[in-house]
């Protein structure tokens, strides 16, 4: 599925219409050049999802941030790889104990750990944004689904 994102109101409803049809447990792959909108799709999707989407930003030089919510028992883990993609070790993350939660995993930059993120079991998603003659689109394609789900 193709969209173009025209406006912040487009992307807000595509994050509104992807989160309709999760369930917590997926892996998200956001690719992209920067500044083609994978932060603030994540922050839509968290507010689409019923987290506070002030609490969403980069995590540029946090690599790692998780957003929890009262009202909910999972979270979401959003991860940006973007410094670690020279090849540095991912260990360090604890990505397998991410990945083994029950929390929603939306990960900026996956190339770093794609083939960590080829053996998780999770049903993933790749989310490819795209800018292109001062358009900007969203590709959603479904990589993996569980076969128990």
């Amino acid at each position: 599925m193709k969209l173009e994102l025209k406006t912040i109101a487009a992307t807000k409803k595509a994050a509104r219409e992807l989160a309709r049809g999760l369930s917590g447990n997926e892996l998200l792959l956001l690719s992209g050049e920067l500044a083609s909108g994978k932060t603030t799709f994540t922050k839509f999707l968290a507010e689409a999802l019923g987290f506070n989407p002030d609490e969403v930003s980069s995590p540029s030089f946090t690599i790692v941030n998780r957003y929890s919510s009262a009202k909910k028992p999972l979270g979401i883990y959003h991860l940006d790889l973007y410094r670690l993609a020279n090849g540095s070790s991912l260990e360090p993350l604890g990505l397998e104990h991410i990945l083994g939660s029950d929390d929603l995993v939306a990960v900026e930059w996956p190339e770093a750990g794609a083939k960590i993120f080829e053996r998780s079991p999770r049903n993933t998603l790749l989310l490819r944004f795209e800018l292109s003659g001062g358009k900007r689109f969203l590709t959603v394609e479904r990589l993996k689904r569980h076969p128990s789900i």
